[in-house]
């Protein structure tokens, strides 16, 4: 799982609203199927943006501030540890 944190010019490249948003989370998660709850967990967890979610090949991107992104991945790692048996992974960034 990938944290960046990239510039509003990405955001607007990929037809993502601005709206204050300067942080952005990537996940690829395997079944793809883990997306959708990922995706679920993710929105709960705090003041998020869903960007793109594609079940077939495991993608997930979320949006948000620094604060609110790094807290919402933390959640889906977590939940999805303890929802389905995953074994959890280091939270990155750059």
């Amino acid at each position: 799982m990938l944290l960046l944190i990239l510039s509003l010019i990405y955001l607007e490249k990929w037809g993502l609203e601005e709206k204050g948003r300067n942080a952005i989370g990537i996940l690829t998660i395997t079944p793809g199927e883990g997306t959708i709850i990922a995706a679920d967990i993710a929105s709960k967890s705090g003041d998020i943006e869903i960007g793109f979610i594609d079940r077939f090949s495991g993608a997930l991107l979320i949006t948000g501030d620094v604060s609110a992104v790094e807290s919402a991945l933390r959640s889906v790692i977590e939940g999805l540890q303890r929802i389905l048996g995953f074994f959890p992974t280091d939270l990155t960034r750059s």
